[in-house]
């Protein structure tokens, strides 16, 4: 496993609950809400080079759930 994985694996654990909350929050259907989380953070994964500065990691994968809303 790369650091860059381990590093998003951390993120990632950091991160799943808020936005799943937050996306529940937006569709209000659990189901749905799981999808939009998943491919949240699939979206993440694949795009995360044009993360600029790491420490922003958070807003910008909110963003990214906001746009999957």
């Amino acid at each position: 496993m790369s650091s860059q994985q381990i590093k998003f694996s951390e993120l990632y654990r950091r991160n799943v609950n808020p936005v799943y909350y937050y996306l529940y929050s937006r569709v209000g259907n659990p189901h749905d809400a799981e999808d939009l989380t998943s491919q949240t953070f699939v979206t993440a994964l694949e795009t995360l080079q044009q993360l600029r500065d790491p420490a922003k990691f958070t807003s910008w994968v909110f963003s990214i759930a906001r746009n999957k809303a």
